[in-house]
Order: C-alpha cells, then sequence, then structure tokens
C-alpha cells in the first residue's frame, strides 16, 4: 500500500512515519526544499520523495490559497496513484475530496 503524507501538520506531529514506496505531498514550494530536508532528516525520515507546490501557484494566504493547494495536492495524489493520503487542514481535506478523480482514500487527521 502505498501512502502519501502531508508535512506541516502531518508528520511534523511525529505520529506517521513513511515507508519506502509512500511520498510527501506539501504546500511549501522548492524555496523551503532545504529546510524541509533538514526537517525531514531530524524525524528520521530519508530518502522519500517529496512534491512541493509550484510557487506560481501559491496565492496569498487565507481560504483561497488553501483552496489553491488543496487542489494542486489533488491532481498530484491522482497522479501517484496513492492508496492513502494524510491531511490535517480541514479546508485542504474538503478541497481535496471535491476535487479527487482517482480511489485514493482521503484521511483526515
Amino acid at each position: 500500500m502505498n501512502k502519501g503524507y502531508d508535512f506541516d501538520g502531518v508528520l511534523t506531529t511525529g505520529r506517521f512515519k513513511p515507508e519506502p514506496g509512500d511520498c510527501i505531498i506539501t504546500g511549501r514550494t522548492w524555496k523551503d526544499a532545504e529546510l524541509t530536508r533538514i526537517e525531514m532528516g531530524a524525524m528520521g525520515i530519508l530518502n522519500i520523495p517529496i512534491y512541493f507546490m509550484p510557487p506560481i501557484m501559491k496565492v496569498p494566504t487565507g481560504e483561497n490559497g488553501l483552496i489553491m493547494t488543496g487542489m494542486w495536492k489533488a491532481i498530484i495524489i491522482d497522479a501517484c496513484e496513492l492508496d492513502e493520503y494524510f491531511e490535517d487542514d480541514e479546508v485542504q481535506y474538503r478541497t481535496i475530496i471535491n476535487n479527487i478523480q482517482g480511489e485514493t482514500i482521503i484521511t483526515k487527521v
């Protein structure tokens, strides 16, 4: 079973640890890649692919930004054909549920 995880609010809680075949899909952009990899290393998360949101898709903070991030995550979840994805943010969770095309189980944490 291949799983996907949000980074902030899911993996940062320490409750989950990705395994080989899993991935991370984050609303952070590649500009945060170095910091994110350092944080992952400190949590013992190594050699796990991570998908960063394209900076061009980032919109101002607030609900519109969370909706855009959820829509982007839904596309990546479908492209990765994940069995399950874990999300903590309520707005992103609802947006993913409403936009996902595949059979991925979306779990709110």
